[in-house]
């Protein structure tokens, strides 16, 4: 992947760049004019007689030491009692999550909702184009550098960072830039379907979550997310958004602290632990043999270590993370060896692949039965089903990954 490299569209990543450059730049201008937001400062030069100032920009205005004084003036000044702070530096927090309850509070005065809906932009900006751009070769692709040097085994697309680029919630245009290898070529998207929670279902053997994973009476794999929402008195999303941080060791206490409504948060906990005392148990189970240095196997013999006193979250994620790894490799080394060269990049549990027109429906069968198959881990009397979502064929991965 990395010797092929992912085709770009250069005209399009410049359009891209361009314009969230100068809508950062247009946001930054407004809030200078219009709440004196400084951007830069005066800074000397030369000696004797040529001795000057000059005006030099700050790169982050924002960010900067005159920025922040700047916005701890802004928040007295409108009267926020409160305001956001970084959890680490405690410095006041700049980001859209941590502003956006100030703008959505009926009494916000509507200068400060304008300034902080600035800020936003600015903040938001997506620096995914310039990451594209700095890593563009003379061929017009990027050559991705993938490494595995994760505790977990998982890789890393580094080089320039392909996960970054947006997925969800609209952000899949940022994708939209990565295209076929030409006119006679498509992409094609193949996506694991919930591998880590299939991970931890085949090491816990707990009958009731495995029962998750399988089909319905129509014949259709059956949703766990759903699943869960109605055993736990949730809808899917909010299911799905605790679902693997509880797996991995979310509590409550962070739940709520980012934002989750108190009651729907203890419903999920104590229907989870009452519907799956068998995940349950071995999660402890796992932490401890984390806690003590223990060695930990993924399912595939893969060596897995974690600190002792980080093992609550970190043990159980090694064994869900590393066995998602480790089936997505034993999927991979199940596709015919002449797909091969068509692999453009692997992102967390989906495979990418620019392939020729005429063969894409063929391909894609083979796509699905390499990665359609049933994992049993070593001793273990249950295997679960290993699933993936084949995504129709399209000109850019942006396409292919619309909803």
């Amino acid at each position: 992947m990395s010797l092929s490299g992912f085709r770009v569209d250069t005209a399009l990543l410049a359009e891209r760049k361009a314009g969230v450059d100068q809508a950062k730049a247009d946001a930054v201008q407004a809030l200078h004019d219009g709440w004196d937001l400084p951007l830069g400062k005066m800074v000397p030069h030369g000696r004797g007689k040529d001795k000057h100032e000059e005006f030099e920009p700050f790169t982050s205005p924002l960010a900067s030491g005159p920025g922040k004084a700047w916005l701890a003036g802004q928040f007295t000044r409108f009267g926020v009692p409160d305001p956001p702070r970084t959890p680490k530096s405690g410095d006041l927090a700049t980001g859209a999550d941590e502003l956006r309850p100030i703008m959505e509070d009926p009494s916000c005065p509507a200068s400060l909702r304008e300034m902080l809906g600035l800020m936003e932009i600015v903040t938001t900006a997506r620096t995914v184009y310039q990451t594209a751009t700095e890593t563009l070769a003379p061929d017009g692709r990027v050559h991705p550098f993938v490494s595995m040097r994760q505790a977990s085994g998982r890789w890393s697309v580094t080089n320039p960072g392909l996960t970054v680029f947006g997925k969800r919630r609209g952000k899949h245009v940022e994708r939209d830039i990565f295209i076929a290898d030409d006119e006679d070529h498509v992409i094609l998207s193949c996506d694991l379907s919930q591998v880590d929670m299939r991970a931890m279902a085949g090491h816990c053997q707990d009958p009731a979550y495995m029962a998750m994973f399988g089909w319905g009476p129509d014949g259709k794999p059956l949703d766990p997310h759903t699943m869960i929402g109605e055993q736990v008195g949730l809808a899917r999303e909010p299911a799905k958004a605790v679902g693997h941080g509880w797996n991995y060791g979310l509590g409550p206490a962070r739940m709520i602290r980012e934002g989750l409504d108190p009651e729907k948060v203890w419903t999920f906990v104590n229907g989870m632990e009452a519907r799956f005392p068998g995940l349950i148990a071995w999660r402890e189970v796992i932490r401890e043999m984390g806690k003590a240095g223990q060695i930990l196997d993924n399912g595939f013999g893969r060596r897995m270590m974690c600190d002792p006193s980080r093992a609550y979250t970190v043990a159980p994620a090694l064994m869900g993370q590393g066995g998602a790894r480790d089936i997505m490799c034993e999927s991979l080394l199940r596709l015919p060896r002449e797909l091969w060269p068509f692999l453009r990049v692997m992102v967390h549990d989906e495979i990418v692949l620019s392939v020729p027109r005429w063969a894409a429906e063929e391909i894609g069968h083979i796509l699905k039965e390499a990665m359609t198959w049933t994992w049993t881990p070593p001793g273990a009397a249950m295997g679960v089903p290993i699933l993936c979502d084949l995504s129709k064929p399209g000109k850019s991965w942006g396409e292919v990954s619309a909803k």
